[in-house]
C-alpha cells in the first residue's frame, strides 16, 4: 500500500513574507502602470463643430527636443517622449462651403518657472498622398500658441504636441470651428500683452497768481549841451603879409557869395612858326640827306 507524503503545513510565520511579497508585487505593477511608456502613444482623439467647441488636459510630456528636430510628423512623433499625437475629426455643417470655414486651436500649459515652451503643427490623415501633410504650425515662445487653419475641406487631422525646452507638467488644447473664413491660414501669433494704462496723477488746482503792475518806463535824459570851445589862430604858418592870400581869393561875388576865376584862353599861334615847323624844318633836313648821300658817292668813285 502506497502513501502519499503529507504536505508540509504553512503557519503563520510563513503566511506574512509570502503577504508581504504580494503586496510588494501589486505597488510594484500599480507604480508601472502610473508611469509614461519609454515612447509616445497616440493620444484619445476629439471632434469638433461649429456647435461645440473642445477644451481638455493632457498628461506631462517627458524630456525635450534637445537635438531640434526638423521633420515631427505623426510618425516620428510616436517614437519619442517629449511629443503627443492628438488625432481630431472636423464634423463640418451641412450645406456650407468648406472655403468659409475657420479652424482655431490654442495650446496653454502651466509654466510656474517661466522655462518651458511648447510648440504644436496640424498634419492631415494622409488623405492627399501616401505621407502626412504639414498644414499649419505655432512655434512661436508665447504661451499660449494659437493656430488658424482655413478652408477646412477635409475631416480627420493630427494635432502634434512636443515640448521643446525645459519641464513640461501637463498641456491644455482648445479648439474651435467657425463659419467665417479665414483669409490667411498662418500662425496668429499671441496677442502681445498691453503695460496697464497708468492714469495721470492728479494735478493740484491752484489759485492764479496776482502778478504786480509793470513798473512805468524810465525816460531817457537829454543829451547835455557843450558849451562851445574858443579856438585860438594857429601861428605856426603866419607869415605877416596877407597879399596872396588876397590875391588866391575870388572877388566877392555881388549876393555876397564867391565866383570862381574864369579860366584862360590858350594863346594864338602865328602862321610863321607854322611855317617854321612844317616847311623850313624838313627842307633844310631833306637838305643835309642829299649833302650826304652825294659826299658817300664822291668817296666811293675816288
Amino acid at each position: 500500500m502506497t502513501t502519499t507524503p503529507a504536505l508540509p503545513r504553512i503557519t503563520g510565520q510563513r503566511r506574512l513574507p509570502a503577504l508581504a511579497a504580494v503586496i510588494a508585487l501589486v505597488a510594484l505593477l500599480a507604480g508601472a502602470a502610473s508611469f509614461r511608456p519609454a515612447r509616445a502613444t497616440t493620444q484619445t482623439g476629439f471632434e469638433v463643430s461649429a456647435d461645440k467647441a473642445f477644451s481638455g488636459t493632457f498628461a506631462p510630456l517627458v524630456g525635450n527636443d534637445a537635438k531640434a528636430a526638423l521633420n515631427f510628423n505623426p510618425t516620428f512623433c510616436a517614437t519619442v517622449t517629449f511629443c503627443d499625437v492628438i488625432p481630431f475629426k472636423v464634423i463640418r455643417p451641412e450645406g456650407v462651403d468648406p472655403d468659409t470655414l475657420t479652424l482655431s486651436i490654442e495650446l496653454s500649459w502651466d509654466d510656474p518657472t517661466t522655462t518651458n515652451d511648447l510648440d504644436m503643427d496640424i498634419y492631415d490623415n494622409q488623405e492627399l498622398g501616401d505621407t502626412y501633410v504639414r498644414l499649419t504650425r505655432a512655434e512661436s515662445t508665447s504661451n499660449p500658441e494659437r493656430v488658424r487653419l482655413a478652408r477646412v475641406s477635409q475631416v480627420d487631422y493630427n494635432l502634434v504636441v512636443r515640448n521643446v525646452l525645459g519641464v513640461n507638467i501637463g498641456y491644455s488644447v482648445k479648439a474651435s470651428l467657425s463659419t467665417k473664413a479665414f483669409t490667411s491660414p498662418i500662425e496668429l501669433l499671441a496677442t502681445k500683452r498691453e503695460a496697464p494704462r497708468q492714469e495721470p496723477a492728479p494735478v493740484e488746482s491752484r489759485p492764479a497768481e496776482t502778478l504786480p503792475p509793470p513798473e512805468p518806463a524810465v525816460e531817457a535824459a537829454p543829451p547835455p549841451t557843450l558849451a562851445p570851445v574858443p579856438v585860438s589862430a594857429d601861428t605856426d604858418f603866419d607869415f605877416g603879409d596877407s597879399g596872396f592870400e588876397d590875391q588866391l581869393a575870388a572877388p566877392p561875388a555881388p549876393g555876397g557869395g564867391a565866383i570862381a576865376p574864369a579860366p584862360e584862353k590858350p594863346a594864338k599861334v602865328g602862321g610863321g612858326v607854322v611855317a617854321l615847323w612844317f616847311v623850313v624844318a624838313p627842307a633844310a633836313l631833306l637838305g643835309a640827306t642829299g649833302l650826304f648821300v652825294a659826299r658817300r658817292r664822291r668817296g666811293d668813285l675816288a
